[in-house]
């Protein structure tokens, strides 16, 4: 976690509303995480993660540097962008309009 005990950021965009970004440990492995979180027109909420694949110093510095760079919502915004996840969800919104 980041010095100033930061874990999440919260960004809002007006093409696709609010979206949460928190740094967290992973569940499966407790590994350090960073995990996305937004709600895409046609879909409920949906999640993305980062993570690291150990519990070492390095990679908590290295997801606290990510949890940092995160507060810049166009970072953030990029993050999503590269994902995929909007062309996901443009897809399955026009293929339930053709149904």
């Amino acid at each position: 976690m980041t010095e100033d005990n930061k874990f999440a950021h919260l960004h809002t965009y007006s093409d696709i509303g609010q979206v949460v970004v928190i740094q967290q440990q992973a569940d499966e492995t407790g590994n350090p995480e960073i995990r996305i979180f937004l709600a895409p027109k046609g879909l409920g909420v949906c999640s993305m993660a980062i993570s690291w694949s150990d519990d070492s110093d390095e990679s908590w510095d290295k997801a606290d540097l990510a949890l940092s760079n995160a507060a810049d919502p166009m970072y953030a915004r990029n993050l999503i962008e590269k994902s995929g996840v909007l062309d996901i969800a443009k897809e399955i919104e026009e293929n339930q309009d053709d149904h």
